[in-house]
């Protein structure tokens, strides 16, 4: 005998969703269609270099799930590459706030020891809280 738990199925759905428009990146799925496109907003927080910017993507609903921080790496289109841009809105029509800071050393293939506390200013900054984050 087998007993479904109706939020184990929703999990399930939703995780094939999410799945299948990373397999099939660059083509809009079945995540597009049922559901509405993130709310994009431009932020900046200070960390021990100064002023960083920042992209925050939110559910149009505003009941996140949760948040991440998605950092862009070493390359030089930065916060602002076009697969790290779907990759996020990915993550939040799946119902997760996604906070994408934009990090200048790493964008211009200068990495140091700085960007670990860049990345944890990111990290404690309070964008992936259920409040509203201050615009900047």
């Amino acid at each position: 005998m087998f007993l479904f738990y109706a939020p184990d199925l929703q999990r399930t759905f939703w995780s094939v969703l999410v799945v299948s428009e990373i397999l099939n990146f660059d083509s809009r799925g079945w995540l597009d269609r049922w559901t509405e496109p993130p709310k994009i907003s431009s932020i900046s927080f200070q960390s021990p270099s100064g002023a960083i910017q920042a992209d925050l993507y939110e559910p149009p609903s505003g009941a996140a799930k949760a948040g991440i921080l998605l950092n862009h790496g070493v390359i030089d289109t930065g916060k602002d590459d076009p697969r790290l841009k779907r990759f996020a809105e990915i993550l939040c029509r799946a119902g997760f706030r996604v906070f994408v800071p934009e990090f200048k050393g790493m964008r211009s293939f200068r990495v140091s020891s700085g960007d670990v506390d860049e990345i944890q200013a990111a990290y404690e900054n309070p964008a992936d809280r259920p409040e509203r984050p201050r615009s900047g």
